[in-house]
């Protein structure tokens, strides 16, 4: 790196870590972060840039160089709430400059149905399993005992998500919008400063343009505001029904929580993960009340015109 480093003549006054980056501080206070070199990053920075997609940040030097050096830029303190709408922004300028349509046979979508249907099967089974072995035990640890006393709420979620994922399945809807994806949309990978960015786009993408926000929601859904940025997103891109039941059926599927010896610490990711399962729902049935709410009024309409 040092030797890079020397190229550019960029002297180190401090050296600092983030995340699994290097940050570089010279003389004259300017920062950049410095990456070891991934080619795969010329294709997506060269689309950005041709699609002229403001939220990232180009390397400055040569692209032969073993290590990439880019400007870093401080993150300014912001609420969640400002910044989960920044991060809303982003994603949807990417999604709608890349969008397009991929279709699909019958048959893919049947497999990607079944292997859902068993994945949710095998979740389910797995925490029937942990309630009885819990149940038949001698005695309980707090975490057990804890667990015991909610296993109904991801009884709940895995039965939501099984409904709309049928609902979706229902549609047989072929052809789906794709478009690029940042892969890895969380707080800590976006910056609002001199400049708003992501910082890393080693995990981009092509695939259902759903993506990105139903892993953002996942990450994050304990700290933003679900309906708000919701309906923010819902403003820039209108969901159809099916897709919104891809969202929904992804959205609320549990993590698989195990139990180790560590209590406090089991309990801390129950309780996590608990609180996530209520708020998703809590969302969830709101807006699935709201659509109900919208078809039966759509419904009266048509018939008053006839």
């Amino acid at each position: 790196m040092n030797e890079i480093l020397d190229k550019y003549s960029i002297s180190i006054h401090k050296i600092s870590k983030y995340l699994n980056y290097s940050i570089i501080e010279d003389y004259q206070n300017k920062k950049y972060l410095i990456k070891i070199k991934d080619s795969n990053l010329d294709k997506i920075f060269s689309y950005l840039k041709e699609m002229d997609y403001p939220y990232y940040v180009p390397f400055l030097n040569d692209k032969n160089d073993s290590y990439q050096i880019y400007p870093y830029y401080e993150d300014h303190i912001y609420d969640n709430s400002y910044k989960g709408k920044e991060i809303i922004n982003a994603i949807c300028d990417l999604e709608l400059k890349s969008m397009e349509y991929h279709d699909y046979s019958l048959e893919q979508l049947k497999e990607y149905y079944d292997q859902k249907v068993k994945e949710l099967d095998d979740l389910m089974n797995y925490y029937l399993s942990l309630q009885e072995t819990i149940e038949n035990s001698n005695s309980f640890s707090p975490s057990s005992y804890f667990l015991l006393l909610h296993i109904s709420e991801f009884y709940h979620n895995i039965r939501f998500s099984r409904y709309e994922l049928e609902r979706w399945y229902s549609f047989e809807e072929k052809r789906m919008r794709t478009s690029y994806l940042i892969g890895d949309v969380s707080f800590s990978n976006f910056r609002i400063g001199d400049k708003k960015y992501f910082i890393d786009y080693k995990n981009y993408k092509r695939d259902f343009f759903l993506e990105d926000i139903i892993s953002f929601y996942r990450k994050e859904g304990l700290l933003i505001d679900m309906i708000s940025l919701f309906d923010l997103y819902q403003s820039k891109i209108s969901l159809t029904r099916s897709e919104k039941s891809f969202f929904f059926f992804r959205l609320l599927i549990p993590n698989k929580v195990s139990i180790h010896d560590n209590s406090y610490s089991d309990c801390i990711k129950i309780r996590r993960e608990i609180d996530f399962m209520n708020k998703s729902r809590e969302f969830y049935l709101k807006e699935n009340k709201e659509d109900e709410e919208t078809n039966q009024k759509e419904f009266k309409q048509e018939n008053e015109d006839i």
